[in-house]
């Protein structure tokens, strides 16, 4: 990793001693000529993690400009511009005035160390790419972060937004010059993951998060807000469809159970679906005692990576309630049910086949997911996709059916990726950019208007779904049963299966046909196999495919 992670340092704003010359005015045409399509997507993934949206934000080591004016284009960001060379800030001004953004930007020449402004004076303190190149960067993250005001944020580091773009740009730069990798390999001096990981228990204290991948190595800090302190007894995260039901349901608990008995009781429970919260990095914290009593959370990351599932869960500090009855008719309950009694899964998330049977031309529909790997649907999938990246639900499943051999299969397959709003707005349309097989949420496909006209197809080796799930800390699942039993009961289960999310609990009525098989990776990979890092994986080996098959063509994902 120490390669792809310190190869995200291709801006230097100036050298440090045994650099490489840096040209200002080269890079911005490289800027606008390669990177370009990456600031926007950096941008919103910015906005979306750290959860701070307005106020004032300063982007150091901002070279251009392109990722400040980003920010700004989305927001209402007043923010200043600050670099060490004059000749970047020359070219950020002007592109700023170009864009009519002006009015809310200032302009600093100088260096992270030489900074002067006071403490806590941004919202939000954003560098990419320029980490690599600071003098000391424990002093300067320690700098950076108490300038931030109360509930603040920083977002240090650098990237390119996503796996797809990340192979994209590499392959550009490297066909205009090979030696491209290796000078910004060197230009980073031994500022790998590793060091920079190493700083983070001698930083101020606070949310210290990393965000590392093969396209991305991000540090990020949220600054409490100034009333907040303690710990929460319930953490607790939904996908969108459902989160303000599962708000609501959860509340109503809390204050029957605790709060009318006049019973403290602190949780966090996100309705909204475009800002994420300032506990965004909380998994990743070494302290059993710092983190929240009841976890509620979906998906294979966070939660369920490590390190909190090293950390916390595979030492018994975290589990869930053990599963003695039956389960839903609709799963196979060595694949729902932990042997183990760590997490609880309560629902699932499932991905359905829509298909349009006039596109496909008289071909038949397929009737398993594998199928999709079939050649005669060359270019006539769609996957369902979400901040520049596909959902690799499928990817995963696939994998374990076939192999990397499926992967690429399914690659030479998909004519792109969407969100799943707009697969189902273009289902059964005559848009010109519809698809004939569309790889979607059960949620997606459900709303989709014109379904008459469409197949809804439930893959006979299993539909691919990702759970929503819960897991409690050792000692506390007694005081907090009356939650446990809210998610793992039949008022819940029934209102997430009246969205499209199917529940385990067996008397629920999933609203779904009989004989459709909702399907799990299974416990040994989920144990054995590192799931955030083979997902990452896959998803890099499929995007490989996708160009490989596709040359010349945009973006994946729109």
């Amino acid at each position: 990793m120490e390669q792809e992670a310190t190869a995200f340092a291709d801006g230097p704003t100036a050298t440090r001693e045994g650099g490489e010359p840096f040209d200002p005015a080269r890079f911005d045409r490289m800027a606008e000529e390669v990177f370009k399509p990456c600031y926007s997507l950096i941008a919103q993934q910015i906005l979306r993690r750290t959860g701070v949206m307005r106020g004032s934000c300063a982007d150091i080591g901002c070279g251009g400009g392109h990722l400040g004016a980003a920010i700004q284009a989305m927001t209402s960001f007043r923010m200043t511009y600050v670099d060490v060379l004059p000749e970047s800030i020359a070219i950020a001004r002007g592109r700023i005035a170009r864009l009519g953004l002006s009015d809310r930007s200032a302009f600093i020449v100088s260096s992270v160390e030489k900074l002067d402004v006071d403490n806590s004076k941004f919202d939000l303190v954003v560098s990419r790419g320029s980490i690599w190149f600071w003098d000391d960067p424990l002093a300067s993250l320690s700098f950076l972060y108490d300038s931030l005001k109360a509930g603040g944020a920083l977002y240090v580091g650098g990237g390119f937004g996503s796996e797809e773009l990340s192979a994209r740009i590499r392959r550009e730069m490297e066909s205009r010059d090979p030696e491209w990798s290796a000078r910004r390999h060197r230009m980073t001096k031994g500022y790998d993951s590793a060091f920079l990981r190493a700083l983070l228990p001698r930083l101020p204290a606070g949310r210290w998060t990393i965000h590392e991948s093969g396209a991305e190595f991000w540090i990020q800090a949220n600054k409490p807000p100034a009333e907040a302190g303690g710990k929460l007894d319930f953490l607790g995260y939904a996908y969108c469809p459902v989160k303000q039901a599962f708000r609501d349901l959860c509340e109503s608990t809390i204050d029957r159970e605790w709060r009318s008995r006049d019973v403290e009781f602190a949780a966090y429970l996100p309705a909204g679906c475009e800002i994420e919260d300032p506990w965004e990095g909380v998994h990743r914290e070494p302290e059993a005692a710092a983190l929240p009593d009841l976890i509620a959370s979906v998906g294979y990351g966070d939660f369920w990576g490590a390190p909190f599932a090293r950390n916390h869960v595979a030492r018994g500090n975290f589990s869930a309630r053990a599963v003695d009855g039956p389960v839903n008719r609709c799963f196979r309950r060595g694949e729902i049910v932990d042997p183990e009694s760590r997490y609880g899964i309560y629902a699932v998330s499932p991905l359905v086949l829509l298909v349009d049977p006039v596109l496909l031309g008289g071909l038949p529909a397929p009737r398993r997911l594998t199928d999709l790997c079939d050649p005669r649907y060359r270019d006539m999938v769609c996957l369902s996709s979400s901040h520049g990246d596909v959902h690799d639900d499928s990817l995963v499943q696939l994998w374990l059916d076939g192999g990397e051999d499926a992967i690429r299969s399914l690659a030479a397959n998909v004519s792109g990726g969407l969100h799943g709003a707009e697969i189902a707005k273009r289902a059964g349309t005559d848009h010109p950019a519809r698809s004939a097989i569309n790889l979607i949420t059960w949620f997606f496909a459900r709303s989709c208007p014109r379904r008459d006209r469409l197949a809804v197809v439930w893959p006979e080796d299993g539909t691919p779904c990702t759970p929503l799930y819960y897991t409690a800390k050792d000692g506390h699942s007694e005081r907090l049963a009356p939650l446990i039993d809210l998610l793992e009961g039949e008022r819940l289960g029934q209102t997430f299966a009246a969205r499209g999310f199917p529940a385990r609990n067996p008397n629920v009525d999933n609203k779904i046909p009989n004989g459709a098989y909702l399907r799990l990776p299974g416990w040994d990979w989920l144990r054995d196999a590192a799931p955030e890092e083979t997902r990452a994986t896959l998803v890099s080996a499929f995007y490989e495919a996708w160009w490989a098959a596709h040359p010349g063509r945009g973006a994946m994902c729109d």
